[in-house]
């Protein structure tokens, strides 16, 4: 995570120890405010990895919850995969998980035997029971 306070050319101080940076943009909302994010184009592949190496995780800084995440940017394929997680994840805690949990009563194929239960089997038409 990038510190708020981070502009372009903050980052590209950090970033030019490890070589040429070609382009930098922090990521910013409508009024301005950073994301704490921003991406990097490195003149070569060796400085990136180098950075990569030398920064990922390597420091959490000033108003930031998480360390500094520096890596390659994320593939199409690997977005993909990431969205589908988010919104299987979604989907199961709208469903309320717990709750569901908590709530299930095991399963049991065999209908109880009382006779309402027998009265509605029969209403449908009298399915047979195995």
């Amino acid at each position: 995570m990038l510190s708020k306070k981070f502009c372009e050319n903050d980052v590209r101080a950090l970033f030019s120890v490890f070589g040429v940076i070609e382009d930098c943009t922090v990521l910013r909302d409508s009024v301005g405010t950073s994301h704490c994010c921003a991406f990097l184009i490195s003149a070569s592949k060796q400085s990136a990895l180098s950075a990569i190496t030398c920064l990922h995780q390597s420091q959490t800084m000033e108003g930031c919850s998480a360390p500094l995440l520096v890596k390659f940017p994320d593939t199409q394929k690997k977005k993909e995969v990431k969205r589908q997680q988010q919104l299987r994840a979604n989907v199961w805690n709208a469903l309320g998980a717990p709750a569901l949990s908590a709530s299930a009563q095991p399963f049991s194929p065999v209908l109880a035997g009382d006779a309402s239960t027998l009265q509605l089997i029969h209403s449908m038409g009298g399915a047979t029971l195995l």
